[in-house]
């Protein structure tokens, strides 16, 4: 029998148990007659043949009980039974009741996290044409043997490397002041700064608009444009297309919308989002520390 022929068969069991109740013991009395009419008809009275037929099946209230443990309806009983009990139980401990119910949450609450995490960290690919193909490059130091990169370092990497099609490089997520426009109040929004081979050499192609240019990612604050997650896309504009060409501003600073990104790809960070992503040429917008040269310094590693 299938699982969910079982299933149908304990609910039915137990959800319509006079029914059945009354249809065996019928089966049973049936079945008692009938012997009790062989042996009747072998020559022993009717009063002697009832009395040898129930002693054959051995008891009618054992042979009843027997049938419905078959059929399954002792068991959904007895599990109804033993749910009552411990509800009960628990009522009369409310104390020992928030315990158990604190208890099962944080146990679930950590095994659903850790798979999440794990999920997301192995078993989850990139949301990009060519996962497989991507690696993630780490710098060592004298203080740390997993570090970021200096702007300087990858476009060594970038202009000498010959063992990869391209490389990308991106900062952490940023906390960005944006306004639709000069006269909106100012909110805090999640960006970050990419490369402007980014989005081309993951092969993510914009939903609206077009991708940046090499060129727009060569002249410290030139080109101030941006490209929008379609997240925030449909948040902050309703969806509109015609966002294409127009101006916001990201921390003061006025930059053109030229293209939203597509639905299929949120972003390459696990946990984090960004709304819109702009290039590492306009790093003087965001930077917290003006003694430093972003594009020149070694030691700035962003």
């Amino acid at each position: 029998m299938s699982f969910f022929s079982t299933i149908r068969s304990l609910a039915s069991a137990f959800l319509q148990r006079g029914q059945v109740n009354r249809e065996m013991e019928d089966e049973l009395r049936s079945h008692l007659q009938h012997r009790a009419d062989d042996l009747q008809r072998a020559g022993i009275s009717r009063t002697e043949a009832e009395r040898r037929a129930r002693l054959e099946f051995g008891g009618f209230e054992k042979f009843r009980e027997e049938a419905r443990e078959a059929l399954g309806g002792r068991f959904v009983e007895t599990l109804f039974q033993d749910i009552r009990f411990s509800v009960r139980s628990l009522r009369r401990t409310p104390g020992l009741t928030v315990f158990v119910i604190v208890t099962l949450a944080l146990g679930i609450g950590m095994v659903s996290g850790t798979f999440s995490m794990v999920d997301a960290l192995i078993f989850r690919p990139y949301p990009v044409p060519h996962p497989s193909g991507i690696v993630t490059l780490v710098s060592t130091t004298h203080d740390s043997s997993f570090d970021d990169f200096s702007y300087r370092e990858y476009l060594d990497l970038r202009d000498k490397t010959q063992s990869y099609a391209g490389v990308i490089a991106n900062s952490d997520m940023k906390a960005v002041g944006f306004s639709a426009d000069a006269s909106s109040t100012p909110r805090v929004t999640g960006g970050m700064m990419v490369s402007g081979n980014y989005l081309h050499v993951l092969g993510v192609e914009p939903q609206l608009g077009r991708n940046f240019r090499l060129e727009e990612d060569q002249v410290p604050g030139r080109d101030a444009v941006v490209v929008l997650s379609p997240e925030f896309w449909r948040r902050e504009f309703g969806g509109d297309p015609a966002v294409i060409n127009r101006h916001v501003r990201l921390n003061g600073v006025e930059f053109t919308v030229i293209g939203v990104a597509p639905e299929k790809f949120p972003g390459m960070q696990i946990f984090d989002r960004p709304d819109f992503y702009i290039p590492l040429a306009m790093a003087p917008v965001f930077s917290t520390d003006l003694q430093k040269n972003f594009f020149e310094d070694r030691d700035d590693r962003n």
